[in-house]
């Protein structure tokens, strides 16, 4: 069992393979010159699960699976790379990576031509992977702590998962 500090950061793993996830909150109303949505912050996370480990596991909906691996999940790159670019991983575990595309304004999943979730349209052929996982509870409450509290509200999001999962 090996054990990271990282500012206060105390996270204990057993070395079995993690997940970096990068997710992009984009925002569908602030488009750029070409109608793609603008990136307008990215969240790293840290899980202490294997990203195929968790997509074949049913047995909650896949933010809440996701939430419960998170050990660590930051918006400052800078805080992320002094805990990613370790030598072997985060705490010599070996690493996966994922990418997930959510909205800004729902928290829904995003795809190639909008968001799974509030319906937003757009046309963004550089994002090929079809994005339908809300964000997980901690990554929204990382969210509203920077600020985004009067924009982020994930909570239909959220019921329109648990009710497909449960369905």
């Amino acid at each position: 069992m090996k054990i990271h500090k990282e500012r206060g950061l105390k996270i204990v793993t057993s070395g079995e393979l993690w997940t970096c996830l990068t997710i992009a909150i984009k925002d569908p109303l602030g488009l750029d010159e070409k109608q793609r949505p603008i990136t307008v912050v990215t969240v790293y996370c840290a899980l202490d699960r294997s990203w195929l480990v968790l997509m074949n596991d049913f047995s909650a909906p896949r933010s809440v699976l996701i939430d419960q691996s998170i050990r660590f999940a930051t918006a400052d790159h800078m805080r992320w790379s002094t805990f990613h670019y370790s030598p072997s991983g985060a705490n010599g575990a070996p690493l996966t990576r994922a990418i997930l595309y959510n909205c800004l304004r729902c928290g829904g999943g995003q795809g190639p031509t909008g968001c799974q979730n509030c319906g937003r349209q757009f046309n963004d052929p550089e994002q090929v992977i079809d994005s339908y996982i809300p964000l997980p509870p901690k990554v929204v409450a990382l969210l509203w702590h920077r600020g985004f509290s009067s924009v982020l509200d994930p909570r239909q999001a959220w019921m329109k998962e648990h009710d497909q999962w449960e369905g």
